[in-house]
């Protein structure tokens, strides 16, 4: 189930976008995290539709300026006019805090805070899960957000999994606080 869950979400990140697929990606495994009979193999199209429609409203309205509906930009055009590029997307190991790489790909020993990394989750699903402390999985969504939709009823643990605080995810924690 979980190799096509997989593919499934590439397949997303191809005809979509990374964003909504790693957003599907979450909320697919929280699923299975709170109804252990859900199935991971098939693509959920109404979550997906839900998902989609979530990021469309985030995304700021395109203005459309005069130059944009030509097939080339005139040489005269005003660089104000034109859009900047988008930012290209970086990993970040929320194993050991670096750039990058995911935590199934983390050699690190130690965190950018100087802690144990945590080891990789044996039991879970992803090989990217990381077990936390009292035999639980780190939550990916707070993770990522320093928030579970899920709260106090999430069975999986809310901690940093780079400096072990557990105000924040390891999305939050700040490099730059650790270095000297």
């Amino acid at each position: 189930m979980l190799k096509a869950h997989h593919s499934i979400v590439l397949g997303l990140s191809r005809s979509h976008s990374w964003e909504i697929a790693i957003e599907y990606d979450i909320q697919q495994r929280e699923m299975v995290a709170q109804h252990p009979q859900h199935d991971l193999s098939q693509l959920n199209d109404k979550a997906l539709t839900i998902i989609a429609t979530r990021m469309l409203t985030r995304q700021p309205a395109t203005v459309v300026y005069p130059n944009a509906l030509l097939k080339r930009p005139a040489a005269s055009s005003s660089s104000s006019l034109q859009q900047p590029p988008k930012k290209k997307v970086r990993l970040q190991c929320f194993r050991c805090g670096g750039a990058d790489h995911l935590p199934g790909d983390c050699t690190a020993e130690s965190t950018i805070a100087g802690q144990p990394t945590a080891q990789i989750a044996s039991s879970a699903k992803s090989a990217h899960a990381l077990a936390a402390p009292g035999g639980k999985i780190f939550c990916i969504s707070w993770a990522r957000f320093s928030s579970c939709r899920f709260a106090n009823t999430c069975v999986n643990y809310h901690g940093c999994s780079i400096c072990g605080d557990t105000s924040h995810g390891a999305g939050s924690c700040k490099p730059t606080q650790f270095r000297s």
